[in-house]
């Protein structure tokens, strides 16, 4: 048992669901969708005077903010923008890298008829980068105006639901809580404020879909690990910042390789490494190949414990892939398919982070969404 507990939540009586846009029979074999909508910009002339953004973007745990076209919310150069704090997002599973502001607004979840208010990155360039630089945070390839990778000034269709934590990094300098819009519900829709309303920042994370709010009711059953804050320097607000969930990793004869796990939404195969692994470059693990990872605080009383084969079909949790590359610390990205058994909660106010097992959905039989 690990020190502390956490909290009763006997005083918090609020909390919202809202549902996965293409839940049906899904069983995160693809991504996970909410929908969503944001006003646009006050000067937008677009088709049909539309002044409201409407989209069912990807929920991703491996990062942190909503990222939406600025062209796709009314803006059309960037004078309109330039009183706002300039923003960059690198996103290294898919190498994608994006440029643009931080406008404040309110996002609204019509299917779980709540809303919250944060800043959100308004993308004016986008490309992508194979060789972010992660000591200087710049991607020094797409510096050039002639970049092939460039996708040009004022991009549309970029639309992206960033609901992570402990990822804040030269990748995502701008990856705070406060930009996290499950954890900054400010209102229902009908208009009901729910500052000091019993509101628990956090969210549960399930097949389905996600509550947003913890109550003693939506935390039933979960096995819990404590987080611990984030020590870097950071603006003063609400929301405390925490780093990731610790874990460990056995590779062959390596046991227990200190670090961090992240369950990850936003992709299918998984990512390992750590001190065993034999290069820096990622490379794809052999089928059959075999590692386990413990996850929380203690080695000898873990939260959970997965024993993992590559290309095991039989275990519905098993990832499309595992790369694994070495470095000093261990770092385990499980991909999406592990919520396939386990629903995740994050405690935001606390610093928790909470597993619950359930029985496995069926991939097999799940829908192409």
């Amino acid at each position: 048992m690990e020190d502390g507990q956490p909290p009763s939540y006997n005083d918090d009586d609020f909390t919202a669901f809202i549902p996965f846009a293409n839940e049906s029979n899904n069983c995160f074999t693809k991504v996970v969708r909410l929908k969503i909508q944001v006003p646009r910009y006050h000067g937008y002339r677009g088709p049909y005077n539309k002044h409201v953004y409407e989209h069912c973007p990807p929920m991703d745990t491996g990062s942190t903010g909503l990222l939406i076209s600025a062209i796709d919310l009314g803006y059309t150069e960037e004078s309109q923008l330039q009183e706002h704090e300039k923003g960059m997002e690198y996103l290294s599973s898919s190498r994608n890298y994006y440029e643009g502001y931080w406008v404040p607004t309110k996002v609204i979840f019509p299917d779980g008829n709540v809303s919250a208010d944060i800043k959100i990155l308004t993308v004016t360039y986008s490309g992508v980068c194979a060789k972010f630089n992660d000591s200087t945070g710049i991607c020094e390839e797409l510096v050039k105006s002639t970049a092939g990778s460039r996708s040009g000034s004022f991009p549309r269709g970029i639309f992206y639901l960033g609901v992570g934590f402990g990822r804040l990094s030269t990748q995502q300098p701008g990856g705070t809580a406060d930009k996290n819009p499950l954890l900054n519900v400010v209102a229902t829709n009908d208009g009901v404020a729910l500052s000091g309303s019993g509101l628990h920042q956090g969210y549960v994370i399930t097949q389905t879909g996600v509550w947003v709010g913890l109550t003693k009711s939506n935390t039933k059953g979960f096995s819990n690990s404590k987080l611990s804050p984030y020590s870097g320097t950071l603006p003063t607000g609400p929301l405390k910042e925490w780093n990731g969930t610790n874990a460990f990793l056995d590779y062959h004869e390596d046991r227990n390789m200190q670090g961090t796990v992240l369950f990850d939404t936003g992709v299918s195969q998984s990512y390992l490494s750590g001190p065993a692994f034999p290069s820096k470059k990622n490379h794809t693990l052999a089928r059959g190949d075999r590692y386990t990872i413990k996850i929380g605080n203690e080695t000898d009383v873990p939260l959970e414990i997965l024993d993992m084969t590559v290309g095991d079909v039989a275990n519905p949790i098993t990832p499309s892939s595992v790369k694994a590359k070495r470095r000093e610390n261990a770092f385990i990205n499980t991909g999406r398919f592990f919520f396939r058994s386990f629903d995740v909660l994050l405690d935001a106010k606390e610093g928790w982070l909470g597993l619950r097992k359930h029985e496995p959905c069926n991939p097999s039989s799940a829908s192409n969404l």
